[in-house]
């Protein structure tokens, strides 16, 4: 394992950081929103924490846990909030913020797994019949590739070639959903 570098803002590695904060900004405007619960408030936060992750940037140390230190700076700019606002009516006990970053934590990799969910459905119906078909006989039905050769009067060979395009074919396309969606391009059915 690479020894831990920290950041010269000056130094190539910036782009690394400035990868690692665009990538993380739903996550934490989702932990935001969800203890401020108004989102003009929540972004305003948000751009208070870009900015103190940004000034700290030289402090981080490259391969360590990004998403961590920044929904815990995210989590200092929320209770500073809430201090600035005691007078408010409703105000958050520090240990329900605590909590929420903890779950917060979790909806990054819950957010991917929909994407990828999405994009399988919407891929599926970007095949070809016959490999979505196949697809569907060999995965959702369960049927075994000498059954399918049999039943499609093909050799098993073949049928395993088309199965590889296939999922390849899937594999691609979902990918590329993937990817998109995350740099903020998104695509069209």
């Amino acid at each position: 394992m690479p020894a831990l570098q920290t950041i010269d803002p000056e130094s190539s590695q910036t782009d690394d950081f400035i990868s690692l904060l665009t990538g993380h900004q739903d996550i934490l405007l989702t932990f935001i929103r969800g203890s401020i619960g108004d989102l003009a408030t929540a972004k305003d936060i948000l751009q208070e924490v870009n900015l103190i992750l940004w000034k700290k940037s030289s402090q981080f140390k490259m391969g360590s846990n990004f998403k961590a230190w920044a929904l815990k700076t995210a989590q200092f700019q929320i209770l500073g909030n809430y201090r600035d606002k005691q007078r408010s009516k409703l105000v958050f006990d520090p240990d329900l913020v605590d909590q929420l970053a903890t779950e917060a934590s979790h909806v990054d990799d819950d957010w991917k797994k929909d994407q990828r969910l999405e994009a399988l459905e919407i891929c599926l119906q970007k095949l070809p019949d016959k490999q979505r078909s196949l697809l569907d006989s060999r995965y959702r039905a369960g049927g075994s590739i000498k059954e399918l050769a049999q039943a499609l009067n093909s050799s098993t060979s073949r049928l395993k070639m088309i199965l590889f395009r296939a999922r390849k074919n899937l594999r691609d396309c979902i990918m590329m959903r993937v990817e998109s969606s995350q740099q903020g391009k998104g695509l069209t059915q």
